[in-house]
């Protein structure tokens, strides 16, 4: 949730300089190559069979492809308000999808949790200053795209109980860097011209890094921790994600620092130790 939240900035300003479809789908290639280099290290590795590789294909269609094409659309159609508030709603539809789909039982405290860590990303999210506009196709985009990244990672919950967490993170990394090269290739060639690039290496070298530690690293320790705890429990540490966000705008963008932040993150740090307490 670290890696994530200290991403978002650097990701916002990678915009900048990558169209966003193939910006997404370095990301992936980045975020796989470190995961194959991690899988020829480990010697207890194995690889799926072919079954287990179309639930996969499956996994990473949803939460990888199609999520980052409509939370990218989101982000662009709503307010950055807007966007964190439907956002912060992770946890809960993962909770949800979990209940349907993988057919867990989270306990009251753990939606009793989910809801005071909620109010405390309020808190961080809304400004009392800035007009909360109403439900527009943006925000009903990102709350798509929630809905397809926990429809993924229950295909893929099904396939960690019998594939090790690194297998299953390379070749959902794979799979989505393939359908988005894909993707970015047929726009390229729809327009007549070549995807948005930077002609400096500097954002290059920021965009290798960010893809290994945000989509590769970051993607192995997440899919272990759904391995060891399941998606609902797991999905309950999503909330640090605006919190680390917050933090790393504070200390980059020296912006203020108020009240209502120091309140928000003592209820998502109460709400998260409600939830997860064994």
């Amino acid at each position: 949730m670290m890696i994530w939240g200290l991403n978002l900035p650097v990701l916002k300003w990678l915009t900048g300089h990558f169209d966003p479809v193939f910006l997404s789908a370095l990301r992936m290639g980045a975020g796989a190559a470190l995961l194959a280099v991690l899988v020829s290290c480990a010697s207890s590795s194995e690889s799926p069979k072919p079954g287990q590789l179309a639930q996969l294909a499956l996994a990473s269609l949803l939460s990888v492809y199609l999520y980052q094409l409509a939370v990218t659309a989101g982000i662009y159609r709503t307010t950055a308000t807007n966007g964190a508030l439907v956002s912060a709603l992770h946890p809960v539809v993962a909770t949800m999808a979990a209940l349907l789909l993988l057919r867990e039982k989270p306990q009251g405290r753990t939606l009793a949790g989910a809801l005071i860590a909620l109010g405390g990303v309020a808190l961080v999210t809304v400004n009392p200053e800035d007009r909360v506009g109403q439900v527009s196709s943006g925000d009903l985009l990102i709350l798509a795209s929630l809905l397809l990244n926990c429809a993924g990672m229950a295909v893929a919950q099904r396939v960690l109980t019998k594939v090790d967490a690194m297998s299953v993170a390379l070749w959902t990394q794979t799979f989505g860097a393939v359908m988005l090269f894909a993707h970015a290739a047929a726009l390229s060639h729809q327009s007549g011209t070549r995807p948005r690039m930077p002609s400096t290496a500097g954002p290059w070298i920021v965009l290798v890094l960010s893809g290994a530690l945000s989509s590769g690293l970051s993607a192995l320790l997440w899919h272990r921790a759904v391995a060891a705890v399941g998606m609902s429990k797991a999905s309950m540490w999503m909330y640090w994600v605006p919190i680390f966000a917050l933090a790393a705008a504070l200390l980059v963008l020296s912006e203020p620092l108020h009240a209502r932040h120091i309140a928000g993150l003592c209820l998502v740090l109460l709400g998260t130790r409600f939830a997860t307490r064994a």
